[in-house]
């Protein structure tokens, strides 16, 4: 028998906040600067017109985040080569040698975005909850969001998650359009 866990941090669904308003399906991605962590250049969201994207907010300290990053890796070698670029995007941790040194550690090879939680985060994204993934087409259209994750844990403590085999999904129905 399987335990179902839903592992949220901080608010977790992201809505209308003081103003701010949620992306949903269907909404023009916002566009953005950010500080490429490994690399250090400068760019903006656009760069990666006709591609899809894949954006994963995270943070250290969050240990679902942590666990999101597995899924994003395992994806991101899976779907490299196939014209879809995932994109971790951090905002809250300052310390660039501790990201640096916690991403190799964690194996992470898909590049993390530095950028402005203010604006991105909270304004243009709407994030009130981590770790959240957005899925843009080649059209620059939001087509999933997912907030939080979840676990689902067998009586023999193997952990899986269902957000791997919705996001591939998702993926490989872009891919085909």
């Amino acid at each position: 028998m399987k335990i179902l866990f839903f592992i949220i941090l901080l608010c977790s669904f992201a809505r209308d906040t003081f103003g701010q308003t949620a992306l949903k399906k269907g909404d023009k991605a916002p566009s953005f600067e950010y500080a490429l962590l490994k690399g250090g250049e400068n760019g903006n969201l656009d760069t990666f017109k006709d591609k899809i994207i894949v954006l994963d907010f995270w943070f250290m300290k969050c240990k679902p985040c942590v666990e999101m990053m597995s899924i994003m890796e395992k994806l991101h070698q899976e779907f490299k080569d196939k014209n879809v670029v995932f994109l971790g995007i951090n905002s809250t941790d300052k310390d660039i040698k501790a990201l640096k040194e916690f991403l190799t550690a964690k194996n992470v090879t898909y590049p993390t975005l530095l950028v402005d939680k203010e604006s991105v985060d909270k304004t243009k994204y709407g994030v009130m909850g981590y770790p959240i993934v957005f899925i843009i087409d080649k059209n620059q259209r939001i087509t999933y969001k997912n907030v939080g994750l979840t676990i689902d844990i067998s009586k023999d403590g193997v952990k899986t998650s269902p957000e791997y085999k919705i996001i591939r999904k998702k993926l490989l129905k872009l891919l085909k359009k």
